[in-house]
């Protein structure tokens, strides 16, 4: 449902946001141009931008996804991180996140979420992406499809979900094709109209994961009027959806039993359908995206000022949950290189990172953080 937009009450001043980034300068920045206009459409009212980040209530980093910093220390060093530390926060798409700041986490895998200092959330740019599905097409368009999927064998359950056959579906390999990365635009446009036909005639949309857990994909399902079956076991829903509803969740070591089950949840494809759209358009329209992921700024905000996140004591994670993290690696890499531990006797926490010498920059989320801590903190 559409928001109209409202006027701030005399005496109040809207809430305001310093949007930042670490990985270019901020005025050639386009995830900062591209979030001043999300802002721009907001109908809210509640907010405003502000070029000055000391008169800010919220410093948000959006462009952690072109950082080639695996470290991220041009963010962590950054001045403003520095300075006003206790309202930064970031928004992180990455397929291979860790938490170096609290902040909207798309792809943050279910073993390293931290609800404290984490919310999980959509993406910024399908508002603005060339091609967008058009939910209305697909109503004068009755779909003839059961289930569909066309995308790249980025991930082992991928190999699985192209395996799958049925008399009512398409299944189509397109790996050596990049949506983000081509430079060809005629053949994006053309392959961008068969992605969003090929889901207009799908009642079901597969939705598994690639190199991370999240994917772009569920949410253009939401916005077709499409029902999404999402395969990726270590994705963390936004809580502001109610998936079990408008979604069927299906784990990766069951991904052959899909035909079957998307069988017996036809009938309910109507009603699926009706709520896909519904919270599309409540959650993540052009007019009121920006609404709502500052709603979970706040929200955020108000958790790690009563609890800052800026000291070792806070970024550490308890001995116990790193414990598990180690033998999960240690089951995942059967020849591991080392086993990095320091113990702080003045925390009562430990460090441990499981991590190659090498490669680094294919850690996963926890090891990443605390090889960084290890050496920031211990490390001369």
């Amino acid at each position: 449902m559409t928001m109209p937009r409202k006027s701030v009450e005399i005496g109040k001043r809207p809430f305001s946001v310093y949007l930042a980034a670490c990985a270019a300068p901020r005025d050639q920045s386009p995830p900062v141009l591209a979030w001043k206009e999300i802002a721009q459409a907001d109908v809210s009212g509640l907010y405003q931008i502000t070029d000055d980040p000391g008169l800010a209530d919220l410093i948000l980093f959006v462009d952690l996804h072109l950082n080639r910093q695996w470290r991220l220390r041009s963010l962590r060093n950054h001045p403003l991180v520095l300075e006003f530390r206790d309202k930064v926060l970031v928004y992180d798409e990455r397929d291979h996140p860790w938490i170096a700041i609290p902040g909207l986490f798309c792809s943050m895998p279910a073993t390293d979420f931290d609800p404290e200092r984490q919310i999980a959330c959509g993406y910024y740019g399908l508002s603005r992406m060339k091609g967008q599905p058009d939910a209305d097409t697909g109503r004068r368009s009755p779909p003839d499809l059961l289930f569909s999927f066309m995308g790249s064998c980025s991930h082992p359950c991928r190999r699985e979900v192209l395996r799958l056959s049925h008399p009512r579906a398409h299944v189509e390999d397109t790996s050596g094709f990049v949506f983000y990365d081509c430079p060809d635009p005629e053949l994006y446009e053309r392959q961008r109209n068969r992605y969003l036909s090929t889901m207009r005639r799908s009642k079901f949309v597969l939705c598994p994961r690639g190199a991370g857990t999240g994917s772009v994909r569920l949410f253009e399902t939401l916005a077709s009027g499409r029902v999404p079956v999402i395969i990726s076991d270590d994705w963390v829903a936004p809580e502001e959806v109610h998936w079990p509803t408008l979604s069927i969740r299906v784990p990766e070591s069951e991904i052959a039993s899909i035909p079957l089950r998307l069988e017996e949840a036809e009938s309910r494809f109507p009603e699926m359908s009706a709520a896909a759209l519904a919270a599309y358009k409540d959650q993540y329209t052009p007019e009121i995206i920006f609404h709502r992921f500052m709603q979970s700024c706040r929200e955020l905000l108000s958790k790690t000022r009563s609890s800052p996140w800026g000291t070792a004591r806070t970024e550490i994670l308890e001995n116990r949950r790193c414990r598990r993290r180690v033998q999960s690696s240690r089951r995942r890499r059967k020849n591991t290189p080392s086993l990095w531990v320091a113990i702080t006797s003045n925390l009562g926490l430990v460090v441990i990172s499981m991590c190659p010498s090498s490669n680094n920059s294919n850690l996963h989320g926890l090891e990443a953080r605390n090889l960084i801590l290890y050496q920031d903190l211990y490390q001369p």
